[in-house]
């Protein structure tokens, strides 16, 4: 998942019982429920180094184990130097760090981009290919949990700091194309809990359930999810059978804001077939277009002569070849670019501008 949504966790349950009274409880939670992803710094050495590193080793059984301590450390160093009369708790601190932690990984799992989870003693990708990596429902179920538990005597700048955040993703979720029923959906759901506050429909008068009923919302809006996912995979493969298709493989995804639709790949030995379906008695829809598929050992032979493509080259899961020809470079000089069907079912013109799943292997 996204930053803002690890983050969203992480504050979420510092508002709970677990975080109560607990010096340091917010800050250490925030941060391990991000702390995984410190593998982000792998982009100092370029976008492959981050492919082959990232959602891996810290992602892990031995990251996830020395990680928190470590934060603890940190925070506990930070906290004797700020204030020497008030130790931070160590062991509390561990319990949550680990908590926020592990929380990491089980996010990450649920799209379709993947996380190693067996890192560094396998380097197999998970996919649980239920959210898709930024999810509005997922910000807007706890943001709004998180405004409603806020307390009675916040400052204006704190307020006015909740307003901006709101109208920023407010700002992010009409700029994107979710369609006018998701993005109205979510300024009324916006505009209903800021007049809830404003007018004292919600008394926050018992610190943490709201923030609690937030958590226990988006386990069901999770759940939910998985139990789509998994009614339109078998629905699928019960149509394909009926269309007289035999694929080898069948991937259903998120697609973003519209968790009642999924995106559909159909995967054979030659091709693949991709669509969208709901769950519906006929909710399966394919695109006449297939695109090629590559051979593992075709993807395999890339491997030697490509060495600067070692990262994409092991993240990528369903590999297919496209040429970009230009008037310069008619198709048959062409460079050949090597995409991932997950994100990208026609080469961008230009190539480079798909912002993932996409890399150059040939000039001819």
């Amino acid at each position: 998942m996204d930053p803002i949504a690890h983050t969203l966790v992480g504050a979420t349950l510092a508002r709970t019982r677990l975080g109560r009274g607990v010096p340091l409880a917010t800050t250490t939670l925030v941060i391990a429920a991000n702390l995984p992803d410190v593998d982000v710094a792998a982009y100092f050495w370029g976008s492959d180094v981050a492919l082959g590193f990232r959602r891996g080793l810290t992602h892990g059984p031995l990251g996830l184990l020395l990680l928190p301590p470590l934060l603890v450390l940190v925070l506990a160093a930070w906290q004797r130097w700020r204030d020497p009369s008030t130790p931070a708790p160590f062991a509390q601190l561990t319990v949550l760090a680990y908590l926020g932690a592990l929380t990491h990984p089980a996010l990450d799992w649920l799209n379709t981009y993947g996380v190693r989870l067996l890192m560094p003693f396998d380097d197999r990708w998970f996919y649980g290919d239920v959210l898709f990596i930024v999810d509005p429902w997922f910000w807007l179920i706890l943001g709004a949990g998180l405004y409603l538990d806020r307390p009675p005597e916040s400052t204006s700048r704190h307020r006015w700091s909740w307003r901006i955040v709101a109208g920023l993703a407010t700002l992010a979720v009409l700029a994107a194309p979710l369609g006018r029923a998701v993005q109205g959906t979510w300024v009324a759901v916006v505009v209903v809990v800021a007049l809830a506050r404003r007018r004292s429909a919600v008394a926050p008068t018992r610190p943490g359930r709201i923030a609690a009923a937030a958590l226990t919302l988006l386990l069901l809006y999770l759940l939910g999810s998985l139990a789509v996912h998994r009614a339109v995979l078998q629905q699928v493969a019960g149509q394909t059978r009926q269309l007289g298709l035999a694929p080898r493989e069948l991937f259903v995804g998120p697609l973003p804001g519209t968790p009642w639709r999924r995106d559909v790949l159909l995967v054979s030995d030659e091709e693949y077939r991709h669509g969208e379906a709901t769950v519906s008695a006929s909710g399966l829809k394919l695109h006449p277009e297939a695109l090629p598929r590559l051979p593992a050992r075709e993807l395999d032979d890339l491997r030697p002569g490509h060495p600067e493509l070692a990262g994409f080259l092991g993240w990528v899961r369903y590999p297919w070849t496209a040429q970009a020809a230009t008037p310069d470079e008619p198709t048959a000089e062409a460079p050949q670019w090597l995409l991932d069907a997950r994100y990208v079912r026609q080469l961008p013109d230009p190539p480079q501008a798909a912002p993932i799943g996409v890399a150059r292997i040939r000039s001819r």
